[in-house]
């Protein structure tokens, strides 16, 4: 059996025996949901600047972590890099 669903002037059609698409449709609504709140939020905000106080944050959500590498594993990649392009140009020598 499918389901129409109107959302953002488009319609949508999920299939209710998958339940992956609807959880897909559920997380999708959900963040159009925060979206729209965060927008009220804002509007709220710029209409009364003291009217935020004693709400509640939003959640942050997690994302990825940014990956660096310290001044020591920079020199060691840039060691292994230079004694390999060294090691090719090398064995391109040969060749000619």
């Amino acid at each position: 059996m499918r389901r129409r669903v109107a959302l953002e002037g488009a319609v949508h059609d999920v299939e209710q025996r998958n339940p992956g698409a609807l959880r897909n449709e559920e997380r999708s609504l959900k963040s159009q949901l925060v979206a729209i709140q965060r927008a009220i939020e804002a509007i709220e905000g710029a209409a009364a600047p003291t009217a935020r106080r004693g709400r509640k944050k939003a959640v942050k959500t997690v994302g990825r972590r940014k990956r660096t590498m310290t001044e020591e594993q920079r020199r060691a990649v840039a060691e292994r890099m230079r004694k390999y392009w060294a090691a090719r140009r090398a064995e391109n020598a040969k060749a000619n």
